[in-house]
């Protein structure tokens, strides 16, 4: 989960899906109360979590040092990553305890993207410093434009002995339009660019990590067998698919990721742990079985059909702002087959994830109430293979033995 300690900020980067919230003359910034009270849900958590300080900028915070050791001393805590743009003094660096579960993340920009060199110079010299007294450090570069130069960033890497490079395609906030990002219109004008990322970087033995997911169509057939060549393992949780961010800002606001702040937004506080949190918004966005509508073609390709694509970001994407629960839509199916209303049964049902057991049975149904005794056993059975929901299995086994007499 991320940790918005503060909405300060001294960067001006021009990808920045929060540059209308912070800024350097923000006061938002984390109590020690306010974050006591986000350690209780962690605390409660019945699994492990990874902590990700951010801001803004999270060395402005003056707590931070406190932050860290709270963090470090629970064990519930797997580990502590503080996401930095590094222009600040070093003198705050120096002051963060130097624990063996947390690492620095510098979010790192090419050189003309800073307003001066006494920026530039300045992250620099507290990476050298972070490496030099035995911090673990990787970069994080968001790709905002067509003009991004390849062999700069990887230069970096190599130059402070980086193993893991984290990429993304920068994406906008939902709602809002910012002409400075790639437009996925113009996501094959950058695919190239991407792949050689890729590839360069693993002749380096630098792994790419690819942050946010991108559609399955971002890269062509020819530029995959590349990547997949380079780093086999590198889009198996990209393509389509939306990591949860869990972000809580100093007003213990939640939200999935800043990207959709939003979208259905609550207070950490109506939760007892975190994993209640990301269930409910899992309920919004992952079960709601959102079809990619980026482009023309989305509607019959048949990845956005078996839900293993939804195209881009949710920010990219035209999502209901209240959203439709996963329950929500099982009721609405099952009352249109109870009410025989077969025509909008099958509409529904079109709509919905058939890797799910509970639509799988629900198609079951649809088949045997339209006498196709294939196609309602092949779903029943599809249906068993997906869970191990007792009540569910026996629903299946009924129909499947209804039909086979």
């Amino acid at each position: 989960m991320n940790i918005i300690i503060t909405e300060a900020c001294t960067n001006n980067c021009p990808y920045c899906f929060a540059t209308s919230e912070m800024s350097n003359t923000s006061t938002k910034q984390m109590d020690k109360f306010i974050f006591d009270d986000i350690l209780k849900k962690i605390q409660r958590n019945p699994t492990s979590i990874d902590v990700n300080l951010l801001g803004g900028e999270p060395l402005l915070n003056k707590y931070l040092a406190y932050f860290v050791n709270k963090l470090a001393e629970e064990p519930n805590v797997s580990q502590i990553t503080i996401l930095t743009g590094g222009i600040i003094p070093t003198r705050l660096i120096e002051e963060i305890p130097h624990k063996d579960r947390v690492f620095f993340l510098f979010n790192i920009n090419q050189k003309k993207d800073y307003r001066s060199d006494i920026q530039y110079n300045m992250l620099h010299k507290n990476l050298t410093w972070l490496m030099d007294h035995g911090y673990k450090v990787s970069i994080g570069f968001n790709i905002y434009n067509l003009d991004f130069d390849i062999y700069e960033i990887l230069g970096y890497c190599e130059k402070y002995g980086i193993t893991e490079l984290r990429a993304a395609i920068a994406k906008p906030t939902f709602g809002i339009t910012n002409n400075k990002l790639i437009s996925p219109k113009d996501y094959h004008l950058v695919s190239e660019k991407v792949k050689t990322l890729i590839v360069e970087a693993s002749e380096r033995a630098i792994k790419i990590n690819i942050d946010c997911m991108l559609p399955k169509c971002f890269f062509s057939d020819q530029q995959l067998a590349a990547i997949v060549k380079a780093q086999p393992n590198i889009l198996n949780d990209v393509f389509g698919k939306c990591g949860m961010g869990l972000d809580v800002n100093p007003e213990k606001k939640m939200f999935r990721c800043f990207a959709v702040e939003g979208i259905n937004s609550v207070s950490i506080d109506d939760f007892e742990n975190i994993d209640e949190a990301e269930e409910y918004f899992s309920d919004i966005f992952d079960k709601n079985n959102i079809k990619p509508t980026l482009f023309k073609h989305c509607e019959t390709c048949q990845f956005a059909k078996n839900n293993s694509c939804i195209g881009d970001c949710y920010a990219n994407t035209k999502i209901n702002a209240e959203g439709q629960s996963y329950q929500e839509q099982i009721n609405e199916i099952y009352s249109a087959l109870e009410n025989e209303h077969y025509a909008d049964a099958h509409k529904y049902l079109e709509k919905a994830d058939k890797n799910k057991s509970s639509i799988c049975l629900l198609w079951s149904y649809y088949y045997y109430y339209q006498n196709k005794r294939v196609e309602a056993i092949s779903y029943a059975r599809r249906c068993i293979n997906l869970t191990n929901d007792k009540e569910i299995i026996d629903s299946a086994i009924d129909i499947i033995r209804s039909l086979t007499k």
